[in-house]
């Protein structure tokens, strides 16, 4: 079975083998596609309205797209199983919390954190910073973090006090600070090419759902993605 890697972070430069101009791939990238993956979970509608992409040129540069994703469509229990297999755990920092878990945070998903004011959902997300970026006992073998801030909770006294223990986290860890989810989906096509950058081939982005909500509530969503 192809890795995660290789079936979830196939770059679209590849479309090129299935007759795809490099010309239509760089709007792909300009909007912030670049994995053959995001073309398959952008609309027809939304390709179509990016300057220069035909209905024609969509629906061809779509065809490509789905004879290279491994995945798509059914596939037998036994094959989820073996995918399942290559999910790996970053570490909160505490053992008991890693077990409630089962084992700390999940790759390939999405763990929501939430709770009333002062219960340690900032204090996670701080802390995934830097375990985040250690290897881990399933082969995990460390990456680099993206942090969107939307309530600047990144002052010396907290954040930098844990990652100067580990100074060396400081290097790999991208800030941002984000006022609104209209500015945050401004942000959206640079952080995605984010991921294909030397720098950045793994990292937890830390979201918050609070951007799309009236009040400012402290959800933190941390993606681990290999």
């Amino acid at each position: 079975f192809p890795s995660v890697f290789e079936s979830f972070f196939q770059d679209i430069d590849l479309l090129q083998k299935h007759g795809i101009n490099m010309a239509d791939i760089k709007k792909l990238k300009s909007v912030g596609i670049c994995t053959v993956k995001g073309i398959q979970m952008t609309t027809r509608k939304a390709l179509c309205n990016i300057k220069g992409l035909s209905e024609a040129k969509v629906e061809k540069i779509k065809e490509a797209a789905g004879k290279m994703l491994q995945n798509v469509g059914f596939q037998t229990a036994f094959e989820y199983s073996a995918r399942r297999k290559q999910v790996f755990h970053v570490t909160t920092g505490s053992q008991e919390f890693d077990k409630l878990l089962g084992g700390g945070i999940e790759s390939m998903a999405i763990t929501e954190a939430f709770g009333e004011f002062r219960t340690g959902k900032t204090q996670l997300s701080h802390t995934l910073c830097v375990t985040a970026q250690l290897p881990g006992e399933d082969g995990y073998s460390g990456g680099k973090v993206i942090f969107i801030d939307t309530e600047n909770t990144l002052y010396p006294y907290s954040e930098f006090i844990l990652l100067s223990f580990y100074f060396s986290c400081l290097f790999f860890l991208s800030l941002c600070f984000s006022i609104n989810g209209s500015f945050l989906s401004s942000l959206l096509p640079s952080f995605v090419v984010s991921f294909f950058l030397p720098a950045f081939l793994s990292f937890v982005p830390p979201f918050f759902l609070s951007l799309y909500l009236v009040s400012f509530f402290s959800f933190i969503l941390p993606l681990v993605l290999s």
